[in-house]
């Protein structure tokens, strides 16, 4: 008899100071800037086949720049977008190729054979 009280006794024990342990609120660790700066805003463009190349963004107002810097940020946008639409091309080439070698894997698993046509050539349009 004194050994179910005993038992009973240790579990409501444990189980009012389960209830304080989780009723407690959390440890709060004090505001502490981080130890390192934040490092400037660049912009991550990866090469075709490579590793990835940083390009600074631009973060002034362009009402602060002169005409001459406005020229050469414009030309710089143009070139870095032809070279983007360049490395799209040549990625949606590969893609068309490993998707149709694929389809053409898949329609010979069904005894049948389709032929593919070869994807429209895209047409550049003028900046």
């Amino acid at each position: 008899m004194k050994r179910r009280y005993l038992i009973a006794a240790s579990a409501a024990l444990l189980t009012v100071v389960g209830v304080t342990i989780a009723q407690q609120p959390p440890a709060t660790r004090p505001n502490t800037p981080p130890a390192f700066p934040k490092p400037a805003a660049v912009e991550q463009i990866p090469a075709f086949g490579g590793p990835a190349q940083l390009t600074p963004l631009v973060e002034s107002n362009p009402e602060e720049l002169s005409i001459e810097q406005l020229l050469e940020t414009v030309k710089n946008l143009r070139a870095q977008k032809a070279e983007l639409e360049k490395r799209e091309q040549a990625f949606m080439k590969v893609l068309t190729k490993k998707t149709n070698k694929v389809k053409e894997e898949i329609d010979g698993l069904n005894g049948t054979v389709t032929p593919v046509a070869p994807p429209a050539p895209a047409v550049p349009t003028p900046p």
